[in-house]
């Protein structure tokens, strides 16, 4: 599977909402189901490592993003644009805030 961008930097105030649109490329002979799922981050060094924080940790930016359609089936060689949307509550904190959207041939297990 390929994800193009694979990397955005998103600006936003509280109270703003942004859409950001993706494409998912299934290079597979075989159709994939893919899912995705969200997980915090922090940012470390000034190479772009960074130190993901445990997938429970939920507050904050993973719940103002929403993924459109969640799971989804791509044919072999199918190319689906994906929209992303953040929605910054008025009462967010200002500074900050790290995440990446996975998307895995895998579903995820509640808890993980």
């Amino acid at each position: 599977m390929s994800i193009t961008p694979a990397l955005f930097d998103v600006q936003a105030r509280p109270g703003e909402a942004r859409a950001i649109t993706i494409q998912v490329i299934n290079d597979e002979a075989e159709p994939v189901r893919i899912y995705p799922t969200i997980q915090k981050f922090i940012p470390l060094g000034t190479n772009g490592q960074q130190q993901f924080l445990p997938p429970d940790d939920v507050a904050g930016i993973p719940t103002w993003t929403f993924v459109d359609g969640a799971d989804r089936w791509l044919q072999p060689q199918e190319k689906q644009n994906v929209t992303i949307q953040l929605r910054i509550p008025e009462t967010a904190p200002t500074g900050g805030a790290y995440e990446a959207v996975f998307f895995s041939t895998v579903a995820p297990t509640v808890g993980e």
